[in-house]
């Protein structure tokens, strides 16, 4: 993700939480929560605690500043392959409903790949 930030627009950086260099510490990456420009979920089968926090604080963040401008991408699961968990399939329709925060969902990491790539292509034509 960080590669296709960069061809799209050198000036773009990503910030991954699971790399931070402080040691992950929850201040510090909710420290580039709020002063990030974009935040972008990426959900596999299940929604932890953390990840739902931080959610949570940059969803609040957008309401009352703006940014950052939140993008929501969840795993789905076809025939054979096990089921997101409850919590999981709840927190994508609580998205769906609210109609603002609208998740796109993807089969694999190539189509997590092409949509995050198209997604901020279109952001900055």
């Amino acid at each position: 993700i960080a590669g296709i930030l960069h061809s799209v627009n050198r000036s773009l950086s990503a910030y991954l939480a699971e790399y931070d260099p402080d040691g992950d510490s929850q201040e510090s990456i909710n420290r580039h929560i709020e002063s990030a420009d974009y935040f972008i979920a990426i959900i596999g089968r299940a929604l932890g605690d953390k990840t739902a926090l931080e959610v949570e604080l940059a969803v609040r963040q957008y309401e009352a500043t703006g940014y950052p401008r939140v993008k929501f991408f969840v795993q789905k699961f076809v025939d054979g392959q096990a089921q997101r968990s409850p919590r999981v399939d709840a927190w994508v329709t609580e998205l769906y409903e609210e109609g603002v925060y609208y998740p796109r969902e993807f089969a694999d990491s190539q189509e997590l790949l092409d949509q995050v790539e198209l997604f901020f292509r279109r952001l900055l034509l």
